[in-house]
């Protein structure tokens, strides 16, 4: 069973992914800001995929957590959602796969996170 992370700070965004992801069997875990989430990384080590907003609050971007990410935990899936992929390049050159909000194939977002 898969550990996928969220970060996320729309609620209803990140409602909607808990309830698409939860239905593919995987456990899923919340963060509206980046502290948040990194918290929730040092304690679930075994995250298998991160799906990042571009913009979300915290002490740090999204773009540095994914950095981070990377750098620490280099088989975890790094996933952007993000509203414009032209305002995040970097965030989206550091992830495996990214996709524009709110219209994207929710089967190619799965198979991007290893889910059937």
């Amino acid at each position: 069973m898969s550990k996928v992370l969220i970060v996320e700070d729309n609620s209803s965004v990140s409602r909607a992914y808990v309830r698409w992801l939860q239905k593919k069997g995987a456990i899923v875990l919340q963060a509206e800001n980046v502290d948040e989430a990194l918290s929730l990384i040092l304690v679930h080590s075994d995250i298998d995929a991160v799906v990042l907003d571009g913009e979300v609050p915290g002490s740090q971007t999204t773009t540095k957590l994914a950095a981070t990410m990377r750098r620490n935990f280099p088989s975890c899936r790094l996933v952007a959602a993000v509203g414009d992929l032209e305002k995040h390049p970097e965030l989206v050159r550091l992830c495996d796969a990214a996709f524009e909000k709110p219209n994207f194939d929710r089967q190619q977002f799965f198979t991007a996170l290893g889910l059937p």
